[in-house]
């Protein structure tokens, strides 16, 4: 029977409206929750590796933070400490001078897009049913997911243009987003973080550096050996990052496939066969002293045999900042005047902040 007999002709389907309608309901119910689901640091930033959080959640935590717009991102950043806890009696003065340990700093906003083309070849060969059209959109959509969230999740573990050599490896753009080592540095004595005229010094702000192994650390090593010394030396960064026993911990451990499997085999003398039909053995999740331990194909990646790195990072300092109307959002299908094709622009908006590095730390160089 012909499309015509159906009331299925080209015109059904071949105006932007249409393909922008699908590509809306897909964007509004699966888009948004594939970046945090996709990307291993904003899943456990956001608590979706314990539990299936809905993006109210995650916003309520304070791990996402929607904005309205503005040149760039404005966050007051700890760089000290508050000077005025005192006990007193009575009619004792009050200590009331004013605090400098707040820093404001302006973070750039950084933008993302990824394209989803559609011909007019692909939609007349399609065009027998209106669910093979939907089926290629849909296929596109999720090459397009996929894609930029692999993206993301490298970005996350790159660092400053600025970052010193023998360090993580730097950002391959200027326009990528602040990546965990530019916020966790591998030498947080240099450099300016944020703009250049709003901005926290790290040479002057010594309370605002993160835990790191060099001269003159807790950790004074910069080649440690894993076997040697390696849980030792995370044990040792963990305190000096931490506020106290069970108090502002780290509570995450990122590194490599290589790092991660040198914990595995230290554990080897105390896996033990779980209850259960399966036999399954062994840990389904690996853990240090209580805070889990994930492994990042980016980081590996990035860093290849190299470096051997871990960070220890603590989620009460992080957020996730995106533009309420630029964060996995598209005006829709236009056709160029020069093509027989219809293309979609995504786009995200969005920064990575830390608002203390003191919390953090990051054990770099090891060795077998």
């Amino acid at each position: 029977m012909p499309n015509s007999d159906l009331g299925l002709t080209y015109a059904s389907y071949k105006d932007e409206p249409f393909l922008t309608a699908n590509m809306q309901i897909w964007l509004r119910d699966r888009a948004v929750d594939q970046i945090f689901d996709g990307v291993t640091l904003f899943k456990w930033l956001t608590g979706r590796d314990q539990e299936d959080l809905s993006l109210d959640q995650v916003q309520a935590s304070g791990a996402l933070e929607y904005r309205d717009g503005g040149q760039s991102i404005d966050v007051p950043l700890l760089t000290g400490s508050n000077s005025t806890v005192q006990s007193y009696h009575q009619y004792q003065t009050i200590d009331t001078t004013p605090q400098a340990g707040i820093g404001p700093s302006m973070i750039d906003w950084r933008e993302y897009a990824v394209t989803v083309t559609i011909s007019k070849f692909e939609e007349l060969v399609n065009m027998d049913s209106k669910s093979r059209v939907i089926n290629l959109l849909k296929t596109k959509q999720l090459q397009a997911e996929k894609t930029l969230v692999d993206r993301l999740n490298s970005d996350c573990w790159r660092g400053d243009q600025n970052a010193q050599t023998g360090a993580p490896p730097t950002k391959v753009n200027t326009t990528d987003l602040e990546g965990v080592p530019y916020w966790v540095s591998a030498d947080p004595t240099a450099y300016t973080v944020g703009s250049a005229t709003a901005g926290i010094s790290q040479a002057t702000n010594s309370f605002w550096r993160n835990q790191y192994n060099g001269t003159s650390q807790v950790v004074t090593d910069t080649t440690p050996s894993f076997a040697a010394e390696g849980k030792n030396d995370i044990q040792l960064l963990s305190m000096e990052a931490s506020g106290g026993p069970g108090l502002d911990e780290v509570d995450a451990y990122f590194t490599t496939k290589t790092v991660f499997n040198y914990m595995w085999d230290s554990l080897e003398d105390m896996r033990r066969y779980s209850s259960g039909d399966t036999g399954d053995v062994g840990y389904k999740r690996l853990s240090f002293q209580g805070v889990p331990v994930y492994w990042d194909p980016a980081l590996s990646t990035i860093n290849g045999s190299t470096y051997g790195i871990v960070y220890g990072l603590n989620s009460d300092y992080w957020k996730l900042v995106v533009h309420r109307d630029a964060f996995m959002k598209s005006d829709g299908f236009r056709s160029p005047t020069n093509q027989t094709a219809k293309t979609a622009i995504i786009m995200a908006m969005l920064n990575l902040v830390c608002m203390s590095r003191r919390r953090q730390f990051v054990l770099y160089g090891i060795g077998s």
